[in-house]
């Protein structure tokens, strides 16, 4: 009889103890996941929290060298997006031939220096001066 309560008492005593390790366990993952989010970053534009994904993307960057680099590391992916420029107008139109006839190549061929409307390049200065 008494083997038996002996027995009891360390079942008792075992499945106390895992229950134990079991709080432990799921206490230290919600400090570890609360670490997590307070380190997640925020956006500089709209201050919104990243999403997992763009802040995976902004952190390879910094450890992958042969990753494209990301043009706002700080930006969230809608301001992100709103910050990319537009295609070119103006004179930044003029000077990569877009929409100037004569200058448009079609698969991305690069125009000489020194050809362009009313621009003429110093090939030696490497600046821009009007023709």
């Amino acid at each position: 009889m008494a083997d038996a309560r002996a027995r009891v008492v360390v079942r008792v005593r075992e499945e106390e103890f895992q229950a134990q390790a079991r709080r432990a366990a799921q206490e230290q993952a919600a400090k570890q996941a609360a670490e997590r989010e307070a380190r997640r970053p925020v956006c500089t534009g709209c201050g919104a929290k990243f999403t997992d994904e763009r802040w995976e993307a902004a952190q390879g960057q910094a450890k992958d060298w042969g990753a494209s680099k990301d043009s706002h590391p700080h930006l969230c992916d809608s301001c992100k997006h709103a910050a990319q420029p537009g295609p070119p107008t103006g004179v930044w139109a003029a000077v990569r031939g877009v929409g100037v006839p004569g200058l448009d190549r079609g698969g991305g061929g690069r125009r000489p220096l020194g050809v362009g409307p009313d621009l003429v390049v110093s090939a030696s200065s490497q600046v821009w001066k009007p023709a």
